[in-house]
């Protein structure tokens, strides 16, 4: 799995810094290329041994809308762990001349935070002891994608990375847990998170980036992993996904045509998919189990990227 540099990626950078984040004076283009060093990395203990010195940003970097959005939390609740999945692009074993697909995930999700009293939190492990768990962003990649890891999300992506390469980004760019002061049955601290709250959702400059990234990308394709991720890209249209079990008797995902925003005669084609994780099982078991996939071999995971990539093969 080869994390690359696509071509359009400088604007891609440069649509960020003006709508979403800076990084100090270096800009996100440095932030990206150390991101792009550390997955090349083989040895996990050097990779534990570097993930403190990964970039994070002041909250003060952040553009006025996102940093609203925090500071209205802050101001009943406490907001931390705030993190960003830069988006990347993977090259297919095709070389460069693969058609992309645009991945549309939902959002960072880092280690639950640990309190550890009143107002007083744990660092993650992976985290430089100078981060400010409420002050600081943290830069990541979507789905932890680095090279030489085998796990669930490696087998489906190099699945689809034989045929496409990938550029894979989420559809709210910043995500942060929120403190309630509330426990569960246990006594165990319970946060809510950013993507929970609807007038965080419903911001209009996540749709501006969304768009905007795929005017810029304009990919072959568009697919979106899980409920969150097809039903905000699917509202921009007035949309929204059908119940999992309504589409089984079509193969089992779901299929738009999308209009460009810059082009409203051009069409992309959206093929909705349930999520990777284990929290989705349900409705990857309706796929996995429609007689139009008996044939398919492998691995449970491996045979659900083969579905993917038929699907985007025959629609786009």
């Amino acid at each position: 799995m080869k994390l690359s540099i696509h071509p359009r990626l400088p604007e891609v950078m440069q649509l960020l810094e003006e709508n979403f984040i800076q990084y100090n004076q270096a800009g996100l283009s440095a932030v990206y290329m150390k991101l792009l060093d550390f997955s090349r990395i083989a040895s996990k203990e050097e990779q534990e041994r570097l993930k403190p010195h990964l970039p994070y940003t002041h909250i003060r970097y952040l553009h006025k809308n996102y940093l609203q959005a925090v500071e209205k939390e802050n101001t009943k609740h406490t907001a931390l762990s705030l993190t960003t999945d830069l988006p990347i692009f993977i090259e297919s074993s095709q070389g460069n001349d693969a058609p992309v697909v645009m991945v549309c995930a939902m959002d960072s999700l880092p280690t639950i935070p640990l309190k550890t009293g009143r107002n007083e939190y744990a660092l993650h492990s992976h985290q430089n002891q100078t981060y400010n768990i409420k002050k600081d962003i943290g830069f990541w990649a979507p789905f932890s994608l680095i090279e030489h890891n085998q796990d669930a999300n490696s087998l489906f992506f190099n699945q689809l990375l034989k045929s496409y390469s990938l550029y894979i980004t989420d559809v709210y760019k910043l995500f942060f847990y929120i403190d309630k002061n509330r426990s569960d049955k246990n006594g165990r601290p319970v946060f809510s998170k950013s993507n929970s709250i609807s007038t965080y959702r419903n911001q209009e400059i996540h749709s501006t980036l969304l768009l905007r990234e795929i005017d810029l990308l304009t990919p072959r394709c568009i697919l979106t992993l899980g409920n969150n991720s097809g039903n905000a890209l699917l509202k921009l249209y007035g949309k929204k996904l059908e119940n999992w079990t309504a589409v089984h008797e079509n193969g089992g995902l779901q299929i738009h045509h999308l209009s460009q925003s810059e082009n409203a005669e051009k069409k992309i084609p959206m093929i909705a998919a349930p999520h990777i994780s284990g929290a989705a099982n349900g409705a990857k078991s309706l796929l996995l189990n429609h007689p139009d996939w008996s044939h398919l071999t492998g691995t449970q995971i491996e045979k659900y990227a083969q579905i993917v990539a038929h699907t985007i093969r025959c629609n786009s």
